[in-house]
């Protein structure tokens, strides 16, 4: 709806890869940009379906708080909240958006993406699927996870993803002992 209502003339498309859905789609813009496809595009995350329905679903899993208190990373994590919102960015390559005198937010280094493959299920990731998607995005960037001092994170809160995703972190960004510098985790989604 978005291309046919700017008169876009690029892919347009809808990607679901559950919470990875953002990412996936930021994947595929980017290779957009990267094969010459596209000049400009535009990509984001949009989540606006949190009916009835999915309550139901999720409250089987059992991913959701029964304290309606998303805890990310903490021992007291008992599961996370559903939540709605939408955001979208335009990207373009460097040197276009520099001769175009774009204002420039960021500079997107390196996207990395991978499938955990076959686990226990869908709410039970795989470190090591985890770590191959981190591992590709610095590959592609060209920079080594020890220069990283920030971590923004999935975060979820719940006591089966978090220490899936923090031994993924670890496995990656290596241990505090061997690392020169902090690195401190976060999650903005979660919060």
């Amino acid at each position: 709806r978005i291309a046919n209502r700017l008169n876009l003339g690029g892919t347009n498309c809808v990607t679901d890869a559950a919470c990875a859905s953002t990412f996936s789609a930021l994947s595929m813009a980017v290779r957009e940009l990267y094969l010459g496809d596209s000049d400009l595009v535009i990509t984001g995350g949009v989540d606006t379906m949190n009916d009835i329905f999915m309550y139901t679903c999720f409250s089987k899993t059992p991913a959701l708080s029964p304290t309606g208190d998303c805890r990310p990373f903490s021992d007291k994590a008992d599961g996370t909240l559903l939540g709605e919102g939408m955001a979208m960015v335009a990207l373009k390559r460097l040197a276009d958006a520099e001769r175009d005198g774009d204002r420039i937010y960021a500079v997107l280094q390196g996207v990395g993406a991978s499938s955990d493959g076959r686990a226990k299920s869908v709410y039970a990731p795989r470190p090591e699927g985890q770590a191959k998607a981190l591992q590709r995005a610095y590959d592609a960037a060209g920079y080594s996870p020890h220069t990283v001092e920030l971590v923004e994170a999935h975060g979820t809160g719940t006591p089966v993803g978090d220490p899936i995703e923090c031994k993924a972190i670890g496995d990656t960004y290596g241990s505090a002992s061997k690392r020169k510098n902090r690195c401190p985790i976060g999650s903005i989604k979660s919060n």
